[in-house]
């Protein structure tokens, strides 16, 4: 009579399947949106399979890696990935399916099993989505019961500057105002500390700069820059120069994968050849830097 009951059970959950489209014997569906973290991805998953007898539950994954779609040479080594469940860390692999859990509870019940997908040792990621089909087997006495899940998360572009000084400063005394055509640096170079997981451009606006005779020169460049300004700039109000273009201060996958990636600025004055002498006293610059996503 049990083993009728379960028989009975099995095909009316086999029918409403084919009417709702969907596997009554196993079901994978994400917790909320993955945690992105430094060097870890963190997603929860919720499990629904039906329960008959003894259920065996297996993973494995379709792909070798785990591709980003903007860039398909980005791409994470699938043995990176682990699933955790009750405690247990399971690394997941694309060679042959893996027992995570098995279960003997009361028959013919739906169940609900959590567990953790978690990216390990990964350093910053390039910007773009990545993704990899799982599959998921439940196995009881009624047979073996697949279904795919798509592990994908987004990365979201990011780009940060930090200046290792404040903002430029150039000091003229009494003498130098008298001295057509000298020019006098800023007393501190100004360099700049680039971080992208993108291409990027990197730009100089002056909305808050008053017209005079002022240069941005580039004195240095290191790390992923792809070109850069080698002339000096003369500066105007109300403008926007482009100063560097680079790739994506990523080098791999791996933790403590940025590239350090900067450039030194030199700015100065110059004595216009006029009759017209600048007033002497400390000069500063209000300037604003900007670092946006560049297709190279």
């Amino acid at each position: 009579m049990k083993k009728l009951f379960q028989i009975l059970l099995f095909f009316i959950f086999f029918a409403l399947s084919c009417k709702c489209f969907a596997n009554p014997y196993l079901r994978a569906e994400l917790s909320g949106a993955p945690i992105i973290e430094q060097n870890n991805i963190l997603a929860n998953l919720n499990i629904a399979y039906i329960q008959n007898d003894i259920s065996k539950l297996y993973i494995k994954s379709q792909e070798a890696y785990l591709l980003n779609n903007e860039n398909q040479n980005v791409k994470i080594p699938i043995n990176k990935l682990y699933l955790i469940s009750d405690g247990n860390e399971f690394q997941i692999n694309n060679t042959g399916w893996q027992n995570f859990y098995t279960s003997n509870e009361a028959e013919g019940n739906l169940f609900q099993k959590n567990i953790n997908l978690r990216l390990e040792n990964i350093g910053e990621l390039p910007a773009g989505r990545y993704s990899c089909l799982l599959k998921f087997l439940n196995r009881n006495i009624f047979g073996d019961f697949e279904c795919d899940f798509l592990f994908a998360f987004t990365v979201d572009e990011k780009q940060l500057i930090v200046p290792t000084s404040g903002e430029p400063l150039i000091a003229l005394s009494s003498e130098d105002v008298f001295k057509k055509g000298n020019t006098i640096k800023n007393q501190t170079d100004t360099t700049l500390n680039l971080n992208s997981n993108t291409s990027w451009s990197l730009w100089l606006l002056t909305s808050n700069f008053s017209a005079d005779e002022y240069f941005v020169f580039i004195k240095n460049a290191n790390g992923k820059i792809l070109n850069y300004q080698k002339e000096a700039i003369k500066l105007m109000p109300n403008q926007k120069y482009l100063l560097a273009k680079g790739s994506a201060t990523l080098e791999g996958i791996e933790p403590l994968n940025n590239v350090p990636t900067s450039i030194t600025l030199e700015y100065s004055h110059k004595n216009a050849n006029a009759d017209s002498y600048p007033k002497e006293g400390i000069k500063q610059m209000h300037l604003t830097y900007l670092m946006e996503r560049e297709q190279i």
